[in-house]
């Protein structure tokens, strides 16, 4: 189990440039949270930059695009134990944020491929349910 409750993570691709200043900001914005940067196959030091700067960083070998770094995002955060993830766009960044809710870790992991992007302005309304079970697995409270 990690220290921190909640992770936030941030898709990223060739933005050693940018980072530095984005991971600044969400440190002080929220100390309590761990940071995740999902390297998606950049060819600059986007990864050596994020881990310099505390990060912890997966990075794909190759560029699988926005909604593999973001299906990984949650993916990540269910797998290292977190209680809540955000998934973290920086101003100016076409990427919905889903400001300022918190989502449980594992809401969506099972996205994967069928994830859906929108464009600024479009709607799309979606459902999903939490299971709450008891640590054996059984229905129940945890």
């Amino acid at each position: 189990m990690p220290d921190a409750e909640t992770v936030v993570f941030i898709p990223a691709w060739n933005e050693e440039r940018s980072l530095p200043g984005v991971l600044d900001e969400l440190h002080a914005g929220v100390p309590a949270a761990d940071v995740l940067v999902i390297d998606d196959g950049s060819t600059d030091a986007t990864a050596a930059v994020a881990a310099a700067q505390g990060a912890i960083v997966v990075s794909f070998g190759e560029n699988r695009g926005l909604r593999a770094g973001i299906a990984a995002g949650y993916q990540e955060a269910y797998e290292r134990g977190y209680a809540y993830c955000q998934l973290f766009a920086p101003p100016g960044q076409e990427l919905v944020a889903f400001e300022p809710m918190t989502a449980p870790a594992n809401a969506l992991v099972t996205a994967g491929p069928e994830l859906t992007l929108l464009a600024p302005g479009d709607v799309y309304r979606a459902a999903f349910s939490i299971t709450v079970r008891e640590r054996d697995g059984s229905p129940g409270s945890e």
